[in-house]
């Protein structure tokens, strides 16, 4: 590992954070349309798409400590623990996230659910044998405590801005309003072809971060003597080694923490379309305005949290930022219950909300931030407790987390949209006004409830600067 303080060269730097934009390419249109696509665009029942998010889940829960510990005991030469895992990801990973959004025409009924299973889980698998090598990759490169916190900042920079000229495709070109479809949103063709950009991108993104970065395998971390003592470990023993990780409180902190936000975010994703086009009545063109601002708060997120957490430490931001997301993305909704906000389709009522997501994406982008780079300092902190270096073990439970998002989030979503009825295939203005006041009646709380208890984790998490520091310096000598 390189020594604490050293620079990072510009060319890996940027190299390593592009490999975010692989898995940005692949969330947006999960987070964003899986639900919308398959329920109101085809039909399918949103309780039956959430039972498959489960399903998928199930299947992911089990690929990511296993990938971990492969990643954390393969040894090569020429591939070091990790690339050779991240350049075998790409073409199923590019392949799947096309395929799962472009269902034949003859696929109906069973055999369109069995379509939408079988390539969300192979996605997910295909997703797990990049990241989970790739993330631990973020501990591997740097021991500095503020280098971490930049290189998570711009990964989630490149990866959000990515999302972002995605977004902007996907609604201006693929989706489109036109004669056919007044709304484009309910073109199915056109998810197939923004499913194809994805791919591609996520394809090239994959295949920078592993050239870029190849020239730093001969100096990244490689089995401890710990590791070596024990041989080369079968996969499975990935599941009893992540179980015993979670007896660290600083992982296990983060990690459940990390978790409960994550499905809150997964939640909120997987409704937006439901929210911006049916609560408060946004049009299309609207609804990419907000997106643009979603892209918009990466910058501010970004600059917010490595000024703040250099000034007091990282747990501190994390606190600050997770409390003030909560009245950022509860309040809205419950004032226009009680009726204090401005009416749909009024001036006032959209340049609220874009206020509102443009500072809620500030604190949302700080938490996601400070999330990986703590992870960070966790496997220094663990390396020093057990004198193992299993960075892939540890990021694993990031990785979960951030599918769980889209597992766990993606069922409660459903969940709510079957209690309050919500119907399928139908347009804003024939939406029934009770149904949406209990959209928002179930939405609001299960966001508060969720992030409240991401706060309580976050708060246990004990890992200071001064303690991470002396953990380096224990560690180097």
């Amino acid at each position: 590992m390189a020594e604490t303080g050293s620079r990072l060269k510009t060319g890996v730097t940027l190299a390593y954070s592009i490999g975010q934009v692989a898995v940005n390419a692949k969330d947006f249109l999960f987070l964003y349309f899986f639900l919308f696509f398959f329920n109101s665009v085809l039909g399918v029942s949103a309780l039956l798409v959430g039972v498959v998010n489960v399903l998928a889940l199930i299947a992911d829960a089990l690929s990511d400590p296993v990938m971990g510990a492969i990643s954390d005991n393969y040894q090569s030469k020429k591939w070091g623990r990790r690339h050779l895992f991240m350049a075998l990801s790409a073409l199923p990973l590019g392949f799947g996230i096309w395929a799962l959004f472009s269902p034949p025409a003859f696929v109906s009924g069973f055999w369109l659910v069995g379509w939408m299973a079988f390539f969300a889980i192979f996605v997910r698998l295909a997703l797990t044998m990049f990241f989970v090598p790739y993330v631990a990759l973020n501990a591997e490169l740097t021991p500095d405590y503020d280098q971490r916190t930049n290189l998570t900042s711009l990964r989630t920079i490149f990866g959000n801005g990515a999302s972002v000229l995605i977004g902007a495709a996907v609604f201006l070109v693929f989706l489109a309003d036109g004669p056919d479809f007044p709304d484009g949103r309910f073109n199915p063709a056109g998810y197939s072809q923004a499913a194809l950009l994805s791919g591609i991108v996520a394809i090239i993104a994959v295949w920078v971060a592993v050239r870029g970065t190849w020239g730093e395998i001969p100096r990244l971390q490689t089995r401890s003597l710990a590791q070596q003592g024990h041989g080369q470990r079968r996969w499975w023993q990935g599941y009893g080694e992540f179980l015993r990780a979670f007896k660290s409180l600083p992982f296990r902190s983060l990690t459940i923490g990390f978790t409960f936000f994550s499905v809150m975010a997964g939640f909120a994703t997987a409704l937006s379309t439901y929210l911006l086009q049916y609560f408060w009545g946004f049009d299309q063109a609207q609804s990419q305005a907000v997106l643009l601002v979603l892209g918009i708060g990466i910058i501010p997120g970004a600059i917010y949290t490595a000024l703040l957490s250099r000034i007091y430490d990282k747990r501190a931001t994390m606190l600050v930022s997770t409390a003030l997301y909560i009245l950022i993305y509860t309040l809205p909704i419950l004032a226009r219950l009680a009726g204090w906000m401005p009416d749909n389709g009024t001036a006032a009522l959209f340049w609220s909300i874009m206020a509102i997501y443009l500072v809620g994406q500030t604190f949302a982008v700080s938490i996601v931030i400070l999330s990986e780079s703590m992870m960070s300092d966790v496997a220094d902190e663990y390396a020093l407790e057990t004198g193992e270096r299993e960075e892939g073990i540890l990021f694993a439970g990031i990785s979960l987390a951030r599918k769980l998002s889209f597992g766990l989030g993606g069922l409660l979503a459903s969940i709510l949209l079957f209690l309050v009825k919500f119907p399928v295939q139908t347009q804003a203005k024939d939406i029934d006004p009770s149904v949406l006041f209990n959209f928002g009646a179930l939405f609001a709380p299960t966001i508060g409830i969720l992030l409240i208890g991401a706060f309580a984790f976050f708060a246990r998490y004990p890992v200071t600067r001064a303690r991470h520091e002396a953990t380096i310096k224990k560690l180097e000598s």
